[in-house]
C-alpha cells in the first residue's frame, strides 16, 4: 500500500477513468476519450460538405479542433509548464573551463533546464565567458519555440584580487528584469556583496509573478554571520523596492564545518517567516563532502504558488547518465531549484479545472464477488457504477461520494464506507487518508477556504482485473 499527493490540470471533462478501454454500463465510451488503436477521432463538418451516404468521410471533413491551440502564440503556450528557478555554483567559471567543448555544451544544456538561473563563481576577467556560454545556450533555439535566453551580470565583487560575478540567465520571452543593484553592505559584512535583481514573470500566478532574487555566495569561514545579515538585506529590498516576495539563493555554505547546529538557534534567517526549501540534510555537493551548502529561502505571499515538493537538487549526472570525470569538469556543486505555479492563457482559463488528488492504493480486495457487490451496493452519500470492457466483462467498480463542502467531513465520509464494508476500506487505507488530510492538506485548507471553491469528493476504484482497490480524495480548486 502506498500514498501520493499530486496536483494536476484537467480540461472541461471533470471525471477520470482508470483505463480508457473501459465503457460504462456496457456502452461505448465517450468519443472524446482515447480508446483502442482503432479509435476514430471526432470529425467536424464544414457547412458546404457532407459525408457520403454510407458514412464515409466527405470532402471538407477534418479532425475536431480543441479550440485551444489558436491561443498558443508569441512564445506562450496555452498551459505553460511550471516556472523553474535555479542556482548553480559553477566552480571557477571562466575561459579555461569553456575551452573544453564537451563541458561548454553540458553547461549550456543545464542552463536550458531552467527559466531563470543564478550562476555563481564567475571569475572570468575578460568578460567573454558569459557571452560564449549565452551563444551556446541559444544555439539552435527559437524565440517561437522554447525561447531565447539573455544574461545579466553583476559588477565584480570581492575584497581581494580574487573577485567574482553573479550572472542571471533568463528566458527573455517569460522574464522581464525590472531593477538590479549590488547591496551597499553597511559595515562590510559580506565578502561578496549580494546582487539584488527584481523580476516580473508573465506566466506565474499573480501572487508570485513579481519577486526579487537575492543572489549570494558567502565566505565559508563567516557563513553564519553573513546568513544572519541576509535578514537586513531582505528588509532593504522591502523598504527600498516595496517588494514582499523575496528569494534568497546561492551557495550559502550553510552546512558542514561552517555551520554548527547551535548557530541556527540564534540565526535570524531561521525565523518562521523564512521558508528553507532545501533542507539541512540534503547533499548539494557533487563530491563526497555530503553537505547542504546551496540553499533557496523564500519569503512573502509567493509561497502560496510554490509547487509542492518541487524544490530539489538537480543531479544531472544521473539524469544525463554521465560519468564522474565529466561531472568534475563542470563543478563540485549541483544546481538547486524549485518551481512556481503558472497560469493558463486567460482566454481559456474558464476551461481549466485544477484538481489535487490524494491516492492510497491497497493490494487487498473485496470479499464478495464483484458483480454481486455492484448489484447489492446501497449506501447514503455514495453511488456505485460498473465499467465494462468491450466483451461485457466487469473491469472496474467506481464508488463515488457526493460533493463534500468541508475538509473536516472527509474522514467521516470514508469512515462511513468502512463501516459499510471493511474489505472495501481497510484500516490502513483509512489511517493513510487521515494522515494526509490532517498533515498534508492543512497547508491547502486556507487557500481553499479563501477562494470558497473547495469541492471534495471520495472515489473508490475497485480494479477487478488487477485485484486491487484505490481510495482517492479529489479536490477541485
Amino acid at each position: 500500500m502506498g500514498s501520493c499527493l499530486t496536483k494536476c490540470h484537467h480540461g472541461q471533462q471533470e471525471e477520470t477513468r482508470p483505463d480508457d478501454r473501459y465503457t460504462t454500463d456496457n456502452t461505448r465510451a465517450d468519443s472524446n476519450r482515447v480508446q483502442d488503436p482503432e479509435f476514430d477521432e471526432n470529425l467536424r463538418q464544414k457547412s458546404r460538405h457532407r459525408a457520403d451516404g454510407d458514412g464515409d468521410r466527405g470532402k471538407g471533413w477534418r479532425r475536431k479542433s480543441s479550440g485551444l491551440s489558436r491561443f498558443s502564440q508569441d512564445g506562450r503556450h496555452v498551459i505553460q509548464p511550471p516556472f523553474t528557478v535555479g542556482a548553480f555554483n559553477i566552480q571557477k567559471f571562466g575561459m579555461a573551463k569553456l575551452s573544453d567543448k564537451e563541458t561548454l555544451q553540458l553547461i549550456a544544456r543545464l542552463v536550458r533546464e531552467f527559466d531563470i538561473l543564478l550562476v555563481q563563481e564567475v571569475v572570468d576577467v575578460s568578460g567573454k565567458a558569459l557571452n560564449i556560454l549565452l551563444e551556446e545556450v541559444n544555439s539552435g533555439q527559437s524565440s517561437q519555440g522554447s525561447g531565447l535566453y539573455e544574461v545579466l551580470a553583476s559588477p565584480r565583487v570581492g575584497r581581494s584580487s580574487h573577485k567574482e560575478q553573479y550572472a542571471i540567465f533568463y528566458k527573455s520571452t517569460l522574464v522581464q528584469i525590472k531593477n538590479s543593484e549590488v547591496y551597499h553592505d553597511p559595515g562590510d559584512i559580506f565578502i561578496r556583496e549580494p546582487f539584488l535583481v527584481s523580476v516580473s514573470v508573465n506566466t506565474v500566478s499573480p501572487v508570485g509573478n513579481e519577486f526579487c532574487l537575492v543572489c549570494i555566495h558567502t565566505q565559508p569561514t563567516s557563513a553564519n554571520k553573513e546568513i544572519d545579515r541576509l535578514v537586513d538585506v531582505q528588509k532593504h529590498v522591502k523598504d527600498t523596492w516595496n517588494m514582499d516576495n523575496i528569494i534568497i539563493l546561492g551557495d550559502l555554505n550553510a552546512s558542514g564545518q561552517y555551520i554548527k547546529s547551535r548557530d541556527w538557534e540564534t540565526n535570524r534567517l531561521r525565523g518562521a517567516e523564512y521558508n528553507w526549501l532545501i533542507a539541512d540534510h540534503v547533499d548539494t555537493t557533487a563530491t563526497n563532502t555530503l553537505a547542504a551548502y546551496d540553499r533557496i529561502i523564500v519569503s512573502g505571499p509567493m509561497m502560496d504558488v510554490v509547487v509542492p515538493n518541487s524544490a530539489q537538487v538537480f543531479r544531472y549526472d544521473q539524469v544525463y547518465q554521465l560519468d564522474q570525470d565529466i561531472l568534475k569538469k563542470v563543478s563540485d556543486h549541483y544546481p538547486v531549484c524549485f518551481s512556481l505555479e503558472t497560469l493558463a492563457h486567460p482566454k481559456i482559463q474558464k476551461n481549466i479545472t485544477t484538481r489535487m488528488i490524494i491516492s492510497v492504493e491497497d493490494k487487498r480486495f473485496i470479499t464478495s464477488p464483484p458483480d454481486q457487490f455492484l448489484d447489492e451496493f446501497s449506501l447514503k452519500q455514495y453511488k456505485a457504477r460498473g465499467l465494462y470492457a468491450k466483451d461485457g466483462q466487469l473491469t472496474v467498480i467506481e464508488v463515488r461520494s457526493q460533493r463534500i463542502s468541508n475538509l473536516s467531513k472527509v474522514v467521516s465520509t470514508v469512515e462511513a464506507l468502512r463501516k459499510y464494508d471493511r474489505s472495501l476500506v481497510s484500516y490502513s487505507v483509512l489511517a493513510s487518508i487521515k494522515h494526509q488530510v490532517n498533515f498534508v492538506m492543512k497547508s491547502w485548507e486556507k487557500k481553499l477556504l479563501e477562494e470558497e471553491k473547495g469541492k471534495f469528493q471520495v472515489l473508490i476504484q475497485v480494479d477487478v482485473e488487477e485485484k486491487k482497490i484505490v481510495c482517492s480524495l479529489l479536490i477541485n480548486t
